[in-house]
């Protein structure tokens, strides 16, 4: 019996052995598991990753196939993507939205532009353009005038229509440089816009359109008006008071048949003086 024993574990420790070392490897990984783990995810993870980098950066499937253009009326789809260096076909992972915000923004007619891309290709553009609200001519040049009384774009002969001059106060008397440094000038500016307002509220141009207005820093402030040209001198401030006085004076030469070279009415605290000149000709 014993000796049956004997046998039978003799026989039984093969089996022992395997279950031991079996035990002893399953404890081993356990132990390295988490290290085996870490690992796969550090190595596995930026492998994956730069693949599906590479996948994106050179598909076909996000290559841009539409560009949209919002808010532009002085520049189209074409000026936009000359200056923004983009088209179609360009990947969609390789715009630089400020790279090309940028860009636009040195166009003439851009004040800002905002750039967005939706996947898999399209790209939109969205402009704000400058609103022009006044026309200044120096040393020969006409300018437009933003809001901000800053000149950002030099007309071209062909574009100085009559429509133009019509829609948008003619100043003279600034200059560009100044507009563009200083305050004071551009002051002066908006000065000259607020008049040429005031003088279309109250109907005056119907009688007397004005084809200018001039800023002169010693005389102040001029109105170039009527067929004649006639000069109507304002002087500065008091702006609502002197054109009303100006215009009781100006239609009571109209209807004498007066037509006259000069109205004064830039007397300093006195808008009821007022001083005429009558249009000279070769017999006086």
């Amino acid at each position: 019996m014993a000796r049956q024993q004997r046998v039978n574990r003799r026989k039984q420790s093969p089996s022992r052995k395997a279950r031991s070392m079996g035990e002893s490897v399953q404890g081993i990984f356990k132990k390295v598991y988490p290290s085996l783990l870490v690992a796969g995810i550090v190595f596995g993870i930026p492998y994956v990753s730069y693949q599906s980098y590479q996948f994106a950066v050179t598909s076909p499937s996000f290559a841009i196939t539409e560009i949209e253009v919002s808010g532009g009326h002085h520049i189209g789809k074409e000026q936009v993507m000359s200056f923004g260096q983009v088209a179609p076909g360009v990947n969609i992972f390789d715009v630089d939205v400020v790279r090309i915000e940028e860009q636009l923004k040195r166009h003439e007619w851009v004040k800002d532009a905002k750039i967005s891309t939706e996947l898999p290709g399209t790209l939109r553009v969205e402009l704000t353009e400058h609103e022009p609200v006044a026309i200044v001519i120096d040393r020969g040049e006409y300018m437009l005038l933003d809001g901000n009384s800053v000149p950002f774009r030099t007309m071209k002969p062909e574009e100085l229509t009559e429509s133009l001059f019509d829609a948008l106060p003619l100043i003279s008397g600034l200059q560009k440089d100044k507009l563009v440094q200083q305050e004071v000038e551009r002051e002066r500016a908006l000065v000259a816009m607020q008049v040429w307002e005031l003088w279309h509220e109250r109907g005056l141009n119907e009688v007397a359109p004005v084809s200018e207005v001039h800023l002169d820093e010693v005389l102040g402030l001029s109105l170039i008006v009527g067929v004649q040209g006639t000069e109507v001198r304002l002087g500065w401030g008091s702006w609502s008071e002197r054109l009303d006085r100006f215009g009781v004076v100006y239609q009571d030469l109209l209807d004498r048949g007066v037509a006259v070279d000069y109205v004064l009415v830039d007397q300093d605290g006195e808008v009821n003086q007022v001083a005429v000149g009558p249009v000279q000709t070769k017999d006086r």
